[in-house]
């Protein structure tokens, strides 16, 4: 069927059965406008369908004729169409309603007159026979009419050609017939096949079927048509071997009449072929309607053929969708078991299970085949997990194992991919009793790098693996791996926590040994603990504390019977070294020794240790150097597992810590010691220094005036300026003095904290600055101070020096600033004191802050260099911090905070 008849089919009123009708037909709409055509129509008229649609049937009727059609109501009329050679043909239109227009079909009725014309001249010459000729021309008609109508019907071919063989017998009086036509299967090969018609089949089936011929030749070559009073007498007859002639049996013919059945694009279908054993039977009356017939027969093959095609269309196309749904219902089962492995995947993490869940999964969609899951023991690949189709000897050897190097085993093995064989050879791939299957992949289930199985999968039935096959064994594969990666992961996690536990657990009593820290310093009672705490973990046995004391080993604490007195005796003898194997090695590697199966006889006589069934041996350092080892001997069999080597090298790292803490307090502590009695004589030293020298300085100031007073005049210039210096030097001292007897009081005298305002230390401080601040015209400002808990004194201390130095260290020709801020930070108040002074550079932000620390000559600005130092004391004595910002040539802004007191919390 053409593209343009399909979309007619689908797109038209016309019934199926008329789209392909032998006779032209059409469909119009409610305005008498063509529609759709069938294809007798175009071929009637010789016009293509798109020159046909949108036009009216009168466009092609005989102009006499153009009114009939104005009545749309009739059911029947005959009208003249002008046909593809310019005649116009007389043809009866029968017509009926649809919902969109109107149906119409055309017989061409010139035809059916001719033939009854032919009849009618036959028996005018014939004028005798009466009723015999009359009765003949209505059997004629009658068989007309019944051919016309069963080929116009008819799809099913072989009921349609046997329809046109018996109707060709009745319209030439022949005594047999036969219609050889062709076939074309759907492999598109061509075949012939034929019908008979008054006489039975058997009468030819010994026969071979017609060659080309002389005389068979020219009908199947679609020459023309062949029709002899007498074939024997023919020329062409009896000119090929190997009968010449009619073969031997075969029925009598005289009377032949051969035409060909060629298609409206000129192939030929066939041929009908008339025979009788009486010369000169079929007239040419005969031969011109054997010619009609055949020329509707090659119509009515046509659409038969295509009926045929469509059908088997059909019958293939519901073929393939019942082939899809099934592979679609299979694959729907297929999804649906994944789906379930991938749901047990994500929660599964026992081995065998995860196995079992892949191979049902994959049995799933290849239910007509074997799946098995193959785990690695020692040199073979052993079947773990398998569905249980299997042939029971096949089973056994699969159970039993597979050599490493089995082909379908080491390949994968190699590539770490999945091999798909689609011919299986049992002999080649030496797998023995496997030859029931045909196509065989394995996927290697790669874990952490490694191989850690295969899954396998035999089919029984020829078949190839498809991409599908592949991406779903693949698919599984790669979740059984991921899978198996997941367990081993958990497994591993299990064993840290576990792990994580028991030294846990070591720890938790360890923090014992840290809390005796602060009331025992002795390492033997520290040591003596830990084995206390170590024994109850391990079993029942003993647990020793070893120490190298010369060729010797010495025990330092014991804990547990040794369970015999030999025993005991020469433990408390020590164990010579170089003869103790046990503790010799682990000394000498640094490492611990875990003995599931105690040597005996490695350290001592092996008499005296037959109860002790495994050992252990653990170095314990103390910064980074050997200290001694924790032995233990237990008296029933022990495998040390992961669990156990954590918690005693836990223990022993924990005890090698809490031995360094000691070591590290006792010396922490004979440090503390000095440095106090340092502090206390360094304090002493600097009070009675300073009171020490308080005594010379007035007397140096004393006389220093009275010489300024009574003797100035009888100095010169000179003498008056050494003095000038000895006063100053002495008021510097003097300033000095004052501030270390300030900072040595603040290292030793702590007065304690009251609540005060600290507006009070602040007025107090200005107080003491008034003669300098008047003095430069300083402006002084704060905001609103709050309540803190100080010393008062302190507290002055602090604001005197901090504003002290604002005004001091002034820009030339600029008026001191300053400005006392506060803000509430976490914990604590944040209080400023700003000023536009001369500034610093940034890095000397903390060193302002040490002791005889100055960063200006003093010849231009006077100083001890322990102002800022005082404060930071100060600062340190109320637990608050300072620090400082600065700016050259804009001024330096000091910060220090101050707890907040209880009500502000």
């Amino acid at each position: 069927m053409s593209a343009s008849q399909r979309d007619a089919e689908a797109s038209s009123p016309l019934p199926g059965e008329y789209v392909h009708h032998p006779h032209p037909t059409w469909s119009t709409d409610r305005d008498g406008r063509i529609t759709v055509t069938n294809l007798a129509l175009q071929e009637f008229l010789g016009v293509a369908d798109t020159d046909i649609v949108g036009r009216t049937l009168g466009e092609f009727a005989h102009p006499e004729d153009r009114d009939a059609l104005h009545d749309q109501e009739r059911a029947s009329y005959v009208l003249r169409l002008r046909r593809y050679d310019g005649q116009h043909r007389r043809v009866r239109v029968d017509a009926r309603a649809t919902p969109a227009g109107r149906v119409y079909a055309a017989v061409d009725v010139d035809w059916l007159d001719e033939a009854a014309e032919s009849t009618r001249r036959e028996d005018a010459c014939d004028a005798a026979n009466g009723e015999a000729v009359l009765h003949e021309q209505t059997e004629i008609l009658s068989t007309l009419i019944r051919i016309n109508e069963t080929i116009s019907a008819e799809l099913d071919l072989g009921t349609l050609v046997q329809a046109v063989t018996d109707a060709g017998v009745d319209l030439t009086g022949a005594q047999f017939g036969a219609f050889f036509y062709n076939v074309v299967n759907e492999h598109q090969e061509s075949y012939t096949l034929y019908t008979l018609s008054g006489v039975p089949r058997a009468a030819f089936e010994r026969f071979p079927m017609p060659r080309n011929t002389h005389v068979f030749g020219p009908t199947f070559a679609g020459e023309g048509v062949v029709r002899a009073a007498d074939i024997t007498l023919d020329a062409r007859y009896g000119r090929n071997a190997p009968y010449h002639g009619m073969p031997e049996g075969h029925l009598p013919v005289r009377s032949y009449l051969a035409v060909p059945v060629t298609s409206r694009s000129g192939q030929v279908l066939g041929g009908l072929f008339f025979g009788h054993e009486v010369a000169d039977v079929f007239t040419e009356r005969a031969e011109q309607l054997v010619v009609g017939l055949a020329a509707q027969t090659a119509v009515a093959l046509d659409n038969a053929r295509l009926y045929q095609q469509l059908q088997e269309s059909h019958t293939q196309l519901e073929r393939r969708v019942e082939e899809r749904t099934g592979e679609l219902e299979a694959q729907a089962v297929s999804l649906d078991a994944f789906a379930a492995f991938t749901e047990a995947v994500g929660t599964q993490t026992d081995v065998g299970a995860l196995a079992r869940q892949a191979v049902q999964t994959l049995h799933t969609r290849f239910a007509s085949g074997s799946v098995g899951y193959y785990g690695r023991v020692n040199d073979r690949w052993v079947l773990q997990a398998w569905t249980h189709d299997m042939d029971a000897e096949l089973l056994e050897t699969l159970r039993a194992g597979l050599p490493l190097d089995t082909p379908v085993f080491a390949v994968p093995m190699e590539t770490r991919e999945p091999m798909f064989v689609d011919a299986w050879d049992a002999e080649r791939e030496k797998v023995e009793r496997s030859e029931e299957y045909s196509s065989v992949s394995n996927y290697p289930v790669v874990v952490n790098g490694e191989v850690h199985g295969f899954i396998a999968i035999g089919l029984r039935s020829a078949r190839r693996w498809t991409a599908r096959d592949q991406a779903l064994v693949s698919a599984v594969g790669r979740g059984l791996a991921l899978a198996l990666e997941r367990a081993e992961q958990t497994g591993s996690l299990e064993a840290q926590r576990d792990a994580l536990v028991a030294r846990t657990r070591a720890l938790e009593a360890f923090s014992l040994l840290t809390r005796d820290l602060t009331v025992e310093a002795d390492p033997t009672v520290l040591i003596r603990r830990a084995q206390e705490i170590v024994m109850p973990l391990v079993g029942q046995g003993y647990t020793l504390y070893w120490q190298p004391e010369g060729n010797l080993w010495r025990y330092r604490s014991l804990v547990g019977p040794l369970g015999n007195p030999l025993l005991q005796a020469v433990v408390d003898a020590g164990l010579p070294r170089g003869q103790a194997d046990t503790l010799d090695r682990a000394w000498a590697s640094r490492s611990p020794i875990f003995e599931d199966h105690y040597r005996q006889g490695a350290d001592t006589d092996p008499e005296l240790v037959r109860h002790v069934h495994a050992a252990a041996m653990l170095p314990v350092f103390v910064r980074g150097e050997p200290h001694g080892m924790i032995g233990m001997g237990l008296f029933e069999q022990r495998q040390w597992n992961a669990i156990d080597k954590a918690v005693l090298e836990t223990v022993a790292r924990s005890l090698g810590l809490a031995l360094e803490g000691v070591e590290s307090a006792q010396a922490l502590k004979e440090r503390t010691q000095e440095l106090e009695r340092s502090n206390e004589e360094l304090e002493r030293f600097a009070y009675v220094a300073s009171h020490d020298l308080q005594e010379p300085l007035r007397t140096i100031a004393s006389f220093t005036e009275v010489l300024n007073r009574r003797y100035a005049d009888a100095f010169d210039d000179t003498g008056r300026k050494y003095l000038g210096l000895v006063t100053r030097g002495a008021e510097r001292l003097k300033a000095l003095i004052d501030d270390l007897l300030v900072f040595s009081r603040l290292n030793s005298v702590h007065e304690p904290h009251r609540p005060l305002s600290l507006e009070e230390p602040l007025q107090e401080a200005l107080r003491h600055l008034h003669a300098a601040v008047e003095e430069t015209g300083a402006v002084v400002t704060h905001d609103p101070l709050p309540q803190v808990t100080g010393d008062v004194s302190e507290l002055t201390q602090l604001f005197q020096n901090l504003i002290g130095n604002a005004v001091k260290f002034r820009r030339d020709g600029v008026r001191p600033e300053v400005h006392v801020g506060l803000t509430r930070d976490a914990g604590a108040w944040h209080v400023t004191v700003r000023d536009n002074g001369i500034g610093f550079e940034p890095q000397y932000t903390e060193r302002v802050f040490q002791i005889f620390q100055r960063l200006h000559v003093r010849e231009r600005f006077e100083g001890t260099g322990m102002g800022l130092a005082i404060v930071r004391k100060i600062v340190e004595h109320h637990a608050g911090r300072v620090w400082a910002e600065s700016v050259p040539g804009e001024g330096s802004t000091f910060h220090f905070t101050l707890p907040l007191d209880r009500e502000d919390t």
